[in-house]
């Protein structure tokens, strides 16, 4: 159970996703990001995540949407989603990412936050 006053903004991103009707007692994608300037250090970060089993997808510089309200410029850095599965509290959270940033230690890549759609697909298609 969080804390519904809890400060840490990881679990206030799931209280957020609670109140919208996802289900924190089941699993749910997690997707972290990961910024990288060079296209064969991408390259290296994106086999060595599917190496270690993870869903992996690398995006051109300025593909993706998030680059739509960033600051980035077109030639900017590439972007690296790592897919995880699983039940949605801070222990998990923080241990898949201590998995991920250990694959990706050694290699030019920089944290750029993580996103969730939740698991609350009623009303809309899963592949939304």
């Amino acid at each position: 159970m969080i804390d519904p006053d809890s400060t840490n903004p990881d679990e206030k991103v799931f209280l957020r996703l609670q109140k919208t009707g996802s289900d924190l007692d089941s699993p749910m994608v997690i997707d972290f990001h990961f910024l990288c300037p060079k296209e064969a250090e991408a390259d290296r970060a994106h086999d060595e995540l599917l190496r270690k089993g993870f869903i992996v997808k690398l995006h051109k510089p300025g593909s993706h949407q998030r680059y739509q309200s960033s600051k980035l410029e077109p030639d900017g850095e590439w972007l690296i989603e790592c897919m995880v599965n699983m039940l949605p509290n801070t222990d998990n959270l923080y241990d898949a990412y201590s998995e991920i940033a250990e694959v990706l230690e050694g290699l030019e890549v920089k944290s750029s936050g993580w996103a969730t759609s939740g698991n609350n697909f009623s009303g809309r298609s899963a592949a939304h």
